[in-house]
């Protein structure tokens, strides 16, 4: 068996943000969020290593929550990193992260 590389890694997000669309995910609501307040967080391990929006400023969770009827949040800290694969080499920074 030889591998050349060719497998594509995607995330679930990205799945239903570009193959089934926002607005295709409103279709298929059956009870809408109906205005719940919710802060989206992309975290590190989402946005970086994949790349399929800008890390500085995400906004597909924030899409996909308001086309189901929920209200998308300011968060800052939504594309931080959590500090969760730090845990084991850099325990003090990590719980720091995971703390804010």
């Amino acid at each position: 068996m030889e591998y050349k590389g060719t497998v594509r890694v995607r995330l679930l997000p990205e799945v239903i943000f570009h193959d089934i669309t926002p607005e295709g995910l409103a279709k298929k609501v059956k009870r809408n969020l109906n205005g719940l307040k919710v802060a989206s967080y992309y975290g590190c391990q989402m946005l970086r290593p994949v790349g399929f929006e800008s890390t500085e400023a995400p906004e597909s969770l924030d899409r996909m929550v308001e086309s189901i009827g929920g209200q998308a949040m300011p968060f800052p800290l939504k594309n931080r990193c959590c500090g969760s694969s730090l845990i084991i080499p850099e325990e003090n920074m990590a719980v720091g992260l995971i703390h804010k």
